[in-house]
């Protein structure tokens, strides 16, 4: 009986070993790239964006982030928009960037001519009307216009 036990014993751990090994693996791009919005396919892996642009759509989750030699992430043009959940580390560099400007839904009902957006608040009406206040400044879950 001792045996028995010892034995699946050893082959959880060895299991354990493979999946940490497995699950360690860096995903690195090196050019330009995109993850699709339910593109499942490097959820849970680290990742590592080198002087490239990586586009991701929707929600991902993730192990590690690192964007480093002028990398940059960010998500298409009228997306749903990007969410990302890092469980460990998230490192980018001094010359690198995660930046979603000029990347919201563009301008909503009531905006004229160059009239602000106003997420958050009300938008400048430097030349027409800004549309009116929407969204939480301090918890936004919606696009900018």
């Amino acid at each position: 009986m001792k045996k028995f036990f010892a034995f699946y014993y050893h082959l959880i751990v060895a299991f354990n070993v493979i999946l940490c090994c497995i699950s360690a693996h860096a995903v690195t791009f090196t050019t330009n790239a995109w993850i699709a919005e339910g593109d499942m396919m490097y959820d849970g892996q680290s990742l590592i964006v080198n002087s490239c642009t990586l586009t991701i759509d929707g929600i991902h989750y993730f192990n590690s982030v690192d964007i480093t030699n002028s990398a940059l992430i960010t998500h298409s043009v009228g997306s749903s928009g990007v969410q990302l959940t890092v469980s460990n580390s998230c490192f980018i560099s001094s010359n690198s960037l995660v930046d979603v400007s000029d990347r919201g839904s563009g301008p909503r009902s009531g905006t004229t001519e160059r009239g602000g957006g106003s997420y958050g608040g009300r938008g400048g009406e430097y030349s027409g009307n800004s549309c009116n206040t929407y969204g939480d400044p301090f918890m936004p879950v919606e696009l900018g216009s």
